[in-house]
């Protein structure tokens, strides 16, 4: 009795012992599908970050025109000597915001003139460039404000393209009433 005893519990041993674990194959195939899923999920977030940068430059585009036209305003409420105030983009990526000084204004050359004229000075993230730059200046002559694109009075819609590689782009655009959009893709 004591044999059978111990047979039968023999039994129940091994085969609670066979049906215990994964097997070789489970593993490798549950390994495999975690990491292509770690795989998308790595590309997938170094795609939203670059698109998030390329937003967050744009938006610091637009607020160094609107500061410049804002700073344009006020110079001319306030009675400062200033001829106007403007936004300068660099192809290095600088965007520079200005005061466009001169003796006469009407004599000024209505352009960005070097370090004298800073205001505030900025920087593209260095992942980014401008692909294409319709103008490199925008100044703005109070009150009302006329615009001046790299010094003329030009008609028509200026753009700002700004480019992370691939095709990661955005474009600031400005027009000749000083109207900005801001618009994603090509």
């Amino acid at each position: 009795m004591i044999k059978r005893q111990l047979k039968s519990f023999s039994v129940v041993f091994s085969a609670h012992k066979s049906v215990k674990g994964y097997t070789l194959i489970e593993l490798l195939v549950v390994l495999s599908i975690l990491t292509m899923l770690s795989s998308i999920l790595v590309v997938y977030s170094r795609t939203g970050e670059r698109q998030l940068i390329l937003y967050k430059d744009q938006a610091k585009i637009i607020n160094s025109i609107i500061r410049a036209k804002s700073l344009a305003v006020q110079s001319f409420s306030a009675g400062e000597n200033v001829c106007g105030y403007g936004a300068y983009f660099d192809q290095s990526g600088k965007i520079i915001i200005f005061k466009d000084l001169s003796n006469d204004c009407l004599s000024s050359d209505s352009v960005y003139s070097g370090p004298d004229e800073d205001v505030q000075t900025d920087q593209l993230d260095g992942r980014l460039s401008f692909s294409s730059l319709d103008f490199n200046s925008v100044l703005f002559i109070p009150p009302d404000p006329i615009i001046l694109f790299d010094g003329q009075n030009s008609p028509g819609v200026k753009n700002i393209i700004i480019s992370g590689g691939g095709d990661s782009v955005v474009k600031v655009a400005v027009n000749s009433a000083g109207q900005i959009t801001a618009v994603s893709g090509k």
